[in-house]
């Protein structure tokens, strides 16, 4: 199978994925499972998003383990919040305390209130 500009990612991961196996003569057909528990919600917003760039769930998960596996890590930087943002955190999940928060009926309307507010600059002569 040669690239070529029409080829979503799934096409080209199975390249990758097929080349680099056959680059190694190596068998390793697809024969392991993972089951993995997930809210419902989230699987099908995550399903909706990799259907629209012709990539399948499996396949998804496959590339996911495929960087663990080159990167020898996550993918992704993870991190522990510092302390400011665990205390916002927990003021978000606490009911009486997002009860509190202020509203704004805009976005115009929050920024105008949280923003610094602008003063206009003179043009600079040309």
């Amino acid at each position: 199978m040669r690239f070529s500009p029409s080829m979503t990612i799934s096409h080209v991961s199975r390249m990758w994925y097929t080349g680099s196996i056959e680059n190694r003569r190596m068998n390793m057909g697809k024969s392991g499972y993972i089951t993995a528990r997930i809210e419902p919600k989230l699987k099908a917003r995550a399903a909706r998003v990799l259907a629209r760039v012709g990539v399948s769930t499996t396949d998804a998960i496959t590339m996911f383990l495929q960087q663990v596996v080159l990167r020898n890590g996550l993918p992704f930087e993870v991190r522990v919040p510092n302390a400011a943002t665990r205390r916002a955190i927990e003021e978000l999940e606490n009911s009486g305390a997002r009860s509190k928060l202020k509203r704004y009926a805009t976005t115009d309307d929050m920024f105008g209130d949280v923003a610094p507010r602008r003063t206009k600059r003179a043009k600079r002569p040309v």
